[in-house]
């Protein structure tokens, strides 16, 4: 049957969504972000498939009905793990962008410290805040690689 071939295939890409997201989360607790930046375009592709799967099989919920009930449970369990696994990666995310952005702040306020006023920041939208003056004989400069 089409459907169960479709199902199959969507089973089989939220494995692979899983595995990804799990090594991606891995690798955030590992503190290993170097690593990380192949892996989340490969999950982005992944998780893209996966959900336009997942709508063409809810557009046949009536057919989806009558497949065995083995196959739903596995669609079911599966949707659940993705969700869970999505969830814990977004939440280790979030965390890893807030401690980056507290070292940064650390960072600025250190250098405010040491040389006072005569510090330039960048805020997220990359306009220049609290820019030393001209006139000054210190100047310091903090960049971010965001590739590594």
């Amino acid at each position: 049957m089409q459907l169960e071939t479709s199902v199959e295939r969507v089973l089989e890409t939220a494995v692979d969504l899983i595995d990804i997201t799990s090594l991606e989360t891995e690798l955030l607790r590992s503190m290993r972000p170097h690593d990380i930046q192949a892996l989340m375009e490969q999950k982005q592709k992944v998780a893209g498939v996966y959900h336009g799967l997942l709508k063409k099989l809810d557009r046949r919920r009536d057919v989806f009905a009558d497949l065995p009930e083995r196959l739903k449970d596995e669609v079911r369990q599966t949707s659940d793990w993705v969700k869970l696994i999505l969830a814990e990666n977004a939440r280790l995310l979030r965390a890893s962008v807030d401690a980056n952005e507290k070292l940064l702040l650390a960072i600025k306020k250190a250098a405010e410290e040491t040389y006072g006023n005569e510090i330039g920041t960048y805020d997220r939208e990359a306009k220049v805040g609290g820019a030393p003056s001209r006139t000054t004989s210190v100047q310091v400069t903090l960049g971010l690689n965001e590739t590594t």
